[in-house]
Formats: C-alpha cells, structure tokens, sequence
C-alpha cells in the first residue's frame, strides 16, 4: 500500500496539471495585468571584493637546526639528540669518603 507521502505527491500533481490546464484556456494575459508583463530589468552583480587580500605563500627550504650538544629538541619529530657521555673517573680519583660538611679551617 502507497505511503501518505506518495499519495500527496499524486495530489500535488494532479492539482498542479488541472491548474496548467485552466492557465492554458485563458492564457496569460487573462491572469496577468498587461502592464506588469513589461520585464523589468535585473541587476547585474558585480563582484565583490574581499576585505583581506590572499597572501601569496613563500616558499622557504626546510632546513633541520644544528642541535646543540647534549640537548634534546624541544619539538616533536625533531631529530634526538643522545646526550654526550661523560667521562667516567678514575677509581683512584675519587675520594673515598663523601664530606657533606665544609672541612675544617686549621690555621
């Protein structure tokens, strides 16, 4: 069974044939006032122009900064840099105890 929808379309076009059919016996001129058929002249558009010119884009070659060393880049997809070891000391260098106060001024 046809929808609503469907049987409105129908309804929309029979109306709007028996409508074409009575405009066609009378013609235009029988609907219409003679001087409102004179066409009335349209306007041409003009084109407008925009507030902000299109900047033209500049192209510049990519190129990676020199890292500096030890330092990792602060933005991503950036080269990574390993930091540069240190040297490690000699065990006979080191002192063997760690003084966490100043030492003694003996004068």
């Amino acid at each position: 069974m046809p929808s609503r929808v469907a049987w409105r379309m129908v309804a929309g076009a029979l109306v709007l044939t028996l409508l074409g059919c009575f405009a066609d016996e009378k013609g235009v001129e029988g609907l219409v006032p003679p001087q409102e058929l004179t066409p009335t002249p349209t306007p041409t558009a003009r084109p407008v122009a925009s507030a902000t010119p299109t900047p033209t884009p500049t192209w510049r070659p990519v190129t990676e900064p020199t890292p500096f060393e030890g330092v990792e880049p602060s933005r991503p997809g950036g080269p990574v840099v390993a930091p540069t070891p240190q040297p490690t000391p000699d065990p006979s260098e080191l002192d063997p105890e760690i003084h966490d106060e100043p030492p003694e001024d003996v004068s």
